[in-house]
């Protein structure tokens, strides 16, 4: 069960996609930035063993509505939703202590594609909150040594990707493409 505002952003294939693609990597502590309602953290616990799954998402109206989900499917031992800013997760939480790192995170640079008239659906598909260097930086102070990072995002932003993990020392290991039909 999910609680999600009909007027905020609500979440689509890419965060099911994601949490299939993170299930097989083993972590006992995860971390999801970005987690909007709460969506990847709830399909982790049913889909892994991770002991805690964390959840920290920068919007307070839509954190509440992840605390609820969180409640209402009686998983507050295991989900932990924080409201607070990536760009402090080391503030937030202690450094490198995170087996898995997930994140869907806004995908137009700022400035780009039309803008929506709320601002809570603004900043969870624009670049303004934080950006894709933010979200790789904040990832890599939160993985422990040999952690893994799950990212979906568009192929359009994959050499930008791979940049920030270099410049940031995490290697891609693995990639999945997603196609929306067989001819695309």
């Amino acid at each position: 069960k999910l609680i999600q505002k009909k007027d905020s952003f609500r979440f689509g294939s890419d965060a099911v996609l994601l949490s299939d693609f993170a299930k097989d990597i083993p972590s006992k502590k995860t971390l999801d930035l970005c987690t909007g309602s709460g969506i990847i953290p709830l399909l982790l616990s049913a889909k892994t063993t991770a002991k805690e799954i964390h959840a920290l998402e920068i919007q307070p109206e839509i954190f509440d509505a992840a605390c609820r989900s969180v409640k209402l499917n009686h998983l507050d031992e295991r989900v932990f939703p924080k409201c607070g800013d990536l760009k402090k997760s080391v503030q937030i939480y202690e450094k490198h202590s995170f087996g898995l790192v997930t994140c869907n995170p806004p995908y137009m640079p700022a400035g780009s594609a039309v803008k929506n008239e709320s601002e809570c659906k603004m900043i969870a598909r624009h670049e303004i909150a934080c950006n894709l260097e933010d979200v790789i930086s904040a990832a890599s102070s939160m993985l422990c040594f040999h952690g893994s990072l799950a990212l979906v995002h568009k192929p359009s932003r994959l050499a930008d990707i791979i940049c920030y993990m270099r410049k940031y020392d995490i290697e891609p290991k693995k990639i999945r493409f997603v196609h929306k039909n067989p001819e695309s």
